[in-house]
Order: structure tokens, then C-alpha cells, then sequence
């Protein structure tokens, strides 16, 4: 300790006291660790799954659902941020956009206390989704197959239409100029007509194109992991006994700086 009428402790008096006091220094972060060991041991261990899926597009920049909907259903659905409901595993402990890749893509995370048991569960919330947005995409597609159809069916009808108006313009080409000039005015009209037709199936053919519609798929399917989330051992551990050994250091002082009190 520093001699009387200085106030100034130097190194080799701070390792005095520690010197002096090693059994609370030590002591204090050996109880932390067996403290923290005894709590590793009785802990719950959970792992956690996730998956990415893309959401499918049926046109130009038309995607099945809107993403941010499908996180706010899913989130109500599985109640995912509802903290007044008792959490039971395993469980979906998140779901949100990946707005790094234009917000288009769907993570969701499931934990349980086993490894195997948070990837299966993943798995059938993925399916539940898939099965949903496959459906829509289905819809979609078939509505557009409808639609090329009878698009087709039309042209077809105006395209006879157009023959059937040569025929007759070719026989009344000589025989009645006039009628032959009226036929020929209305030819004209069926084959704009089978231009905007031809046009507009095109631009549906093109939007039914894999590159324009495609369904959802997964990104990333659901694995199974390999290290826990929760607890984490090595972190837990060295916590403990670094906040151990402060603890300790401290206590070391106060102790000494009790001792220096009562013998003044």
C-alpha cells in the first residue's frame, strides 16, 4: 500500500494486493464458470432452419403475390411476433424480405430443440406456401391459356373471313366492279382486324414465356443445422469468466480498502 501522506498507488502495490488477495481474484471466476457450466447444462438448446423463396411472376413485373402481403399473412398466421402467446416448438421465429434482392425473395425461420425437428417443420410450412402460390400461379397461367385460345379461335374465324372475301372479290373483279370495290373496303377491314389480333396474341404469347411467368421456387430449401443457436457455449463461457474476473479483481480492492480503513 502506498506510505503515509501520498495518495498515489503504484504498479507494484496494485500487484501486492492483488498478490495478496489471489484466492478472491481467482475464486470469484472459477464460481462464475461453474455457475455458467451448471446453466449450460440445464438449458434449452434450440436450432434454427431457414429457407428463401422466390416469389413467381405471371407477366411483367406481375408477381403472384405481393411479397410484403405473404409476410404479413404468414407473420398473423403463425404468429410470429405476438409476444402474448406462450411460445411452444417448434415455431416460426421469423419471417421478412430479402430487400437486398429487390424484395422479391421471401426468408422464413423456424427454431426447435432439435435440429432435425426445426428443418421438418421448415419444411412443411414451405410446402403450405408452395402449394398456395402454385395454385395462384396456376390460375393465372390457365386464365392466359384461355385467353390465348380464344384469341387464336378469333383469328382463325376473320382469317376465313379474309379468304372467303378474295374468292368473291376475284369472280366480281369483272362482273360487278362496284360490289367488288365494297367487298375489297371490307376485306380491309378484317385484315386490320387480324393484325390487332395477331399483335395481342403475340404479347400474351410473349408474357407466357418461362422468362416473363415462371412459379415460385425455393432459393435456398430448408437444411439441416448443424450448430445451435441458442445456447452458445464457447461465448457463455468466456463471459462468465472474464466478468468473473473483474468481479474478483474488485473485490479484491474493496477488501483491501476495508483492511487500510480500520487500521487507520
Amino acid at each position: 500500500m502506498p506510505g503515509p501522506g501520498t495518495d498515489e498507488i503504484t504498479l507494484s502495490d496494485i500487484w501486492k494486493i492483488l498478490n495478496s488477495r489471489k484466492l478472491v481474484v481467482l475464486s470469484v471466476p472459477i464460481i462464475a464458470l461453474l455457475l455458467s457450466a451448471i446453466y449450460l447444462l440445464h438449458a434449452t438448446v434450440l436450432y434454427e432452419c431457414s429457407a428463401r423463396i422466390v416469389v413467381g411472376q405471371v407477366g411483367t413485373g406481375i408477381l403472384v403475390k405481393n411479397p410484403a402481403v405473404i409476410v404479413q399473412k404468414m407473420s398473423e398466421k403463425y404468429r410470429v411476433y405476438d409476444k402474448t402467446v406462450k411460445k411452444e416448438f417448434p415455431r416460426v421465429s421469423s419471417v421478412e424480405l430479402d430487400k437486398k434482392d429487390t424484395g422479391i425473395i421471401v426468408q422464413i425461420k423456424c427454431i426447435d430443440k432439435s435440429a432435425k425437428g426445426s428443418q421438418l417443420y421448415l419444411e412443411q410450412v414451405v410446402a403450405e406456401m408452395m402449394t398456395e402460390q402454385n395454385f395462384r400461379f396456376e390460375q393465372e397461367n390457365d386464365l392466359k391459356q384461355y385467353r390465348l385460345k380464344n384469341l387464336t379461335d378469333r383469328l382463325e374465324v376473320v382469317r376465313a373471313f379474309q379468304q372467303e372475301l378474295e374468292g368473291r372479290i376475284a369472280k366480281m373483279d369483272h362482273q360487278d366492279p362496284a360490289q367488288a370495290t365494297v367487298l375489297a373496303v371490307e376485306k380491309g377491314g378484317f385484315l386490320k382486324l387480324a393484325t390487332e389480333l395477331e399483335r395481342e396474341r403475340h404479347a400474351l404469347q410473349r408474357e407466357m414465356s418461362p422468362v416473363v411467368s415462371y412459379p415460385s421456387e425455393q432459393l435456398v430449401a430448408p437444411y439441416l443445422p448443424q450448430k445451435p443457436i441458442k445456447p452458445r457455449p464457447t461465448r457463455i463461457l468466456l463471459l462468465s469468466v472474464a466478468f468473473g474476473l473483474v468481479l474478483g479483481i474488485t473485490a479484491a480492492f474493496f477488501a483491501e480498502f476495508v483492511l487500510t480503513s480500520r487500521q487507520r
